[in-house]
């Protein structure tokens, strides 16, 4: 792949900050960590983001790609746990910064019809 396992800033990404389950329950971090028995992995997908408050053209555009990503990410992972993830062995969970964004959105919007309502 030509990929390494050092971020942008040099450091590396060990394994024990992406993966878990694979120390025994009321045992200290192990000499010789069995990483393979790992049960659970955490994966995290940046994208680049810009300022929503810029009027720059670049930021603007690069905004409206970013959120149109993440929508295509949410519907996808959405999809894909209800058609296709393997439900006997796996659970998955997920956000995003859209995912929140939208849920803040729906509550607000749901809850101004309510409020509306009642006057």
């Amino acid at each position: 792949m030509g990929m390494g396992c050092m971020s942008k800033w040099g450091g590396p990404v060990n394994p024990y900050y992406v993966l878990g389950g694979f120390i025994p329950e009321g045992e200290k971090f192990p000499q010789k960590p069995e990483y393979y028995k790992s049960q659970a992995i955490v994966m995290q997908i940046i994208i680049d983001n810009f300022d929503p408050k810029s009027e720059k053209e670049e930021d603007v555009k690069g905004l409206e790609r970013a959120m149109a990503w993440e929508e295509k990410f949410v519907e996808f992972m959405k999809n894909w746990i209800e058609n296709e993830m393997p439900k006997e062995y796996m659970d998955v969970a997920f956000t995003s910064e859209r995912s929140v964004e939208d849920e803040l959105d729906r509550e607000t919007y749901g809850d101004f019809a309510t409020i509306a309502v009642s006057y």
